[in-house]
């Protein structure tokens, strides 16, 4: 099965990189909030408009981690809705567990309300406390105490507002990619059980064909 190790490799790599996001963005946000503060007792450092860096820094690095959660959510699709079927022979088929991780995210599968919830606080988390918070709560301190001067403080202040809001645009769109690829897709690739007009090439062997390789993360 090279392309389902080939597909778990790339979610593997995909899932250390949002993690080394993490790390680098917690380190950047003290950094600078140290900074500031040892400023603010005369210890020879920046004011309170240094934290202006923050929501630049750290929404984009949340737009960056996204996208790779995006790229997990779409191997794990490909996993279930299409390597899957054409592994399992048996009737009913062996469990998948990406089939387990969609049934998790979907509230309707849910015996208890709470459980849901408790889910998503979860797997949410993480994201919303280092790259939501990481660049909103700088943001509104500036806003509130950074005494900004002029229009141009104030449009560095608005552009960072735009890469918070743009980077929960990003965040939330990931939801979209949990619905089987058939409801994603017009036309899948050749290959992909399509439900194309057009007539599937035909095949000598059974085998399907190999496709290049690249479920759960915290944007």
């Amino acid at each position: 099965m090279p392309r389902f190790a080939a597909l778990r490799t790339e979610i593997v790599s995909r899932m250390n990189t949002q993690a080394a996001l993490m790390t680098l963005v917690v380190g950047a946000v003290g950094v600078v909030t140290g900074f500031v503060i040892k400023g603010g007792e005369g210890k020879g450092g920046g004011d309170i408009r240094l934290l202006l860096i923050l929501p630049f820094l750290v929404a984009a690095a949340g737009i960056y981690s996204s996208t790779q959660d995006h790229g997990i959510r779409l191997a794990g699709a490909f996993i279930r809705d299409v390597i899957w079927p054409s592994l399992s022979t048996a009737t009913p088929a062996p469990p998948s567990w990406e089939h387990v991780m969609k049934d998790f995210r979907d509230r309707r599968k849910h015996k208890r309300r709470v459980l849901h919830l408790a889910y998503e606080f979860l797997a949410g988390a993480p994201g919303v406390l280092i790259f939501g918070l990481g660049s909103l709560v700088p943001l509104a301190a500036v806003g509130w105490k950074g005494d900004l001067d002029g229009a141009g403080e104030w449009s560095i202040w608005v552009l960072g507002l735009i890469f918070v809001v743009s980077y929960a645009a990003v965040a939330y769109s990931t939801r979209v990619l949990d619905q089987p690829l058939d409801q994603l897709l017009t036309t899948p690739g050749v290959g992909n059980n399509s439900r194309s007009d057009d007539p599937a090439p035909t095949r000598e062997t059974e085998d399907p064909p190999e496709f290049p390789g690249g479920e759960q993360s915290a944007g």
